[in-house]
């Protein structure tokens, strides 16, 4: 039987991302960027919808690389990492919906009086969920390393959204195949000026405009 695969891109998009990058002259560099509640008919390259936004670095990336013409992405964003880095339905991996938020992290953000200019870091509920990217499953990373010949290391800066204790928490990214990771391991910043930052598995409150920040590790 032949094994259906689906992969489902969100095309040449906004950060939170996904970069992977190779060895020069070994293989060709590849950046895959996924971005959340986007449609074609937000980027020229498209020709879609009237007046978008100008994105002009997209647009070139979309020249320079591959465009997808045909694609899928499910509505909410757990279950869309969790096919595009598996190429696999959401029934096959488990992530059918967004995924809870995890256990406290070990440290709280720095200066939560940073938070926003009119109000502190709200509490949130925390709980765990039966519901994350299981350790099994064969992930883009490990297909990129699976060739050592190639050169590639590999690289996820950003939004992850598919940990919760049952598989790493704050080590998954790199339990899932990349060799950096920098982020948000939850769904949602609690505050874009004063978030938890995970770097490779070590938590640190961090302040500052988190998209920038973000950005710059890009």
């Amino acid at each position: 039987m032949t094994r259906k695969t689906n992969i489902q891109p969100t095309a040449l998009i906004l950060v939170p991302a996904l970069v992977l990058s190779g060895a020069l002259n070994a293989a060709p560099n590849i950046l895959l960027i996924i971005g959340d509640d986007m449609g074609v008919e937000t980027l020229a390259s498209y020709e879609v919808g009237e007046n978008p936004p100008a994105t002009a670095a997209l647009d070139e990336l979309a020249r320079q690389g591959v465009r997808f013409t045909n694609f899928w992405s499910q509505p909410i964003c757990s279950p869309t990492r969790a096919t595009m880095l598996t190429g696999r339905y959401g029934f096959r991996t488990g992530v059918g919906r967004p995924i809870a938020h995890g256990p406290p992290m070990p440290e709280p953000p720095a200066r939560p009086e940073w938070a926003t200019y009119e109000r502190p870091v709200p509490e949130r509920p925390v709980f765990d969920a039966p519901l994350y990217l299981r350790p099994e499953e064969f992930t883009l990373p490990m297909a990129f390393k699976a060739n050592p010949d190639l050169g590639y290391a590999t690289a996820a800066i950003g939004k992850w959204h598919l940990a919760n204790t049952a598989n790493g928490w704050i080590d998954h990214p790199n339990l899932a195949g990349f060799d950096h990771f920098s982020g948000l391991i939850e769904g949602e910043f609690v505050s874009y000026f004063s978030w938890n930052k995970v770097v490779d598995g070590e938590v640190a409150g961090t302040s500052g405009y988190a998209p920038a920040d973000k950005a710059v590790d890009a």
